[in-house]
């Protein structure tokens, strides 16, 4: 298999880096992306953390075509990498569209192997940027330079640069698009048909944005969830029938003693939509170190659980590796079987936002509650020393694909970018009792994780098992 080599920057460092480079032109301009890196199979991904500026004062040479840093500031990098332990793209700019020239070749190759001398195997990387065009490139210890097929670039919505002059395939059959067509054109709709998604939780929310994804072409899905299907779930979850649910799981369970897992059911049902589609069913907790690394290559990833500790480590995800989150969830307060209080809430999860600790809709707590084993946890609950989580909450379906539809909304968002501007999204309150939806948001907490753990990909672990 071809290797294939990608870039993964925040439209605000992207933005930020293009000003910095050619605030000079016609002369070249530079600039030092600090990256980590995630390598799944044959493709490796730079993710930029943060942008480091050049002073002028250690540009020894700053020419239209022709740029020197001094050894001073490359060694002030070097020392910049070694104590975060990350990588580095060497951004620069040309006046012109003009490709890299022999003196950019040269000049990377020596920064290059001055870093792998001090750092051996560290990600180093190329950006090079003029008025209207942008080129990328990895360099290796013992391959010199291999070219980059895309840099994406995430703000309110995901946009990709394909550097090889491919973009989105658009042969997606109109007759059965042919409503989404009219609303967001061919690309748009080819946009939707090669997104990667992840759901993590088919419940109450997961089940319809699995529905509502498939019946809108999305054709590459995770789904991820340890539970299985319990009759209680058909008011609720979707693809669940009485003769396909009730029934199967009433033979099952007395005959097998065994019951069905919620990713094998959704998986039949929607293939039933669209035979075509690819889904990988895991049966297993996010909180899973083989569970959690399958979402590293997705596009977006939904978050429908309820369980702390699994949000706390796709929300990890989400700025470690650069991946948009739609978390979502609805709480309703029922006392006497009757409702007091209900709300919903969507979190669009990715850096420059906040996070859900950042929200404070996280508690420490009560993740360590859900990590205990149960026995554990059910001896230290008879004493009071952590929280009861084995509770049922109410659910109602309505309540749920009313925010499942939300989310699906946000996606699309993230996805075509149809709201413009007014598409920066970043937290959604549904007030049920009013019935209004508005928009929250919250500040970033300056020792938050999410600024802890942003663009370091692989070059950081996971908290998972």
């Amino acid at each position: 298999m071809k290797n294939k080599y990608t870039i993964r920057i925040t439209e605000q460092d992207f933005n930020r880096c293009r000003t910095t480079v050619l605030s000079d032109l016609p002369k070249e301009g530079a600039a030092f992306l600090l990256a980590g890196r995630k390598v799944i199979g044959a493709s490796e991904e730079l993710i930029v953390r943060r942008i480091v500026d050049v002073p002028k004062s250690k540009y020894r040479i700053q020419e239209n075509y022709h740029l020197d840093i001094s050894p001073k500031a490359i060694n002030g990098l070097i020392s910049l990498c070694e104590r975060n332990n990350l990588g580095v793209i060497l951004c620069h700019s040309h006046p012109t569209d003009s490709s890299y020239s022999p003196s950019d070749d040269h000049g990377e190759k020596r920064i290059a192997e001055s870093i792998w001398k001090n750092i051996p195997n560290v990600p180093v990387g190329s950006l090079l940027i003029s008025p209207t065009k942008v080129r990328a490139r990895i360099w290796k210890p013992k391959d010199g330079y291999k070219p980059v097929s895309s840099v994406t670039i995430l703000g309110r919505h995901i946009r990709k640069i394909f550097l090889n002059g491919r973009d989105h395939k658009t042969n997606t059959p109109s007759d059965i698009y042919d409503r989404q067509i009219l609303a967001f054109g061919n690309k748009g709709q080819a946009i939707l048909s090669n997104a990667k998604i992840a759901i993590v939780g088919l419940g109450g929310t997961g089940s319809p944005v699995a529905e509502q994804l498939v019946r809108m072409g999305v054709k590459d899905i995770v789904l991820i969830d340890p539970d299985v299907f319990d009759p209680s779930n058909i008011t609720r979850v979707y693809g669940s029938t009485y003769e396909d649910g009730y029934k199967r799981f009433l033979h099952t369970y007395r005959l097998r003693k065994k019951k069905i897992p919620k990713v094998e059911l959704m998986s039949k049902h929607l293939k039933k939509i669209n035979p075509e589609i690819y889904i990988q069913p895991i049966r297993d907790s996010v909180v899973k170190t083989d569970a959690a690394k399958l979402l590293l290559d997705r596009d977006i990833i939904f978050c429908c659980t309820d369980e702390h500790w699994g949000r706390s480590i796709v929300n990890q995800i989400a700025y470690q590796y650069l991946i948009p989150v739609i978390d979502m969830g609805v709480r309703i307060d029922a006392k006497d079987k009757k409702i007091h209080g209900a709300f919903g809430a969507i979190h669009i999860l990715r850096p420059d936002k906040p996070c859900l600790w950042c929200y404070e809709f996280l508690n420490a707590d009560r993740i360590r509650a859900e990590s205990l084993p149960e026995h554990e946890r059910k001896s230290l609950l008879r004493e009071g020393y952590v929280q009861d989580i084995d509770s049922k909450a109410p659910s109602v379906i309505s309540l749920t694909t009313s925010i499942s539809g939300h989310a699906v909304t946000a996606f699309l968002q993230l996805m075509t970018d149809f709201m413009g501007p007014a598409g920066d999204l970043a937290r959604l309150n549904y007030f049920i009792m009013e019935g209004t939806v508005g928009r929250g948001s919250s500040g970033i907490k300056e020792s938050c994780v999410c600024k802890k753990v942003r663009g370091y990909g692989d070059l950081m672990g996971l908290p998972t098992l």
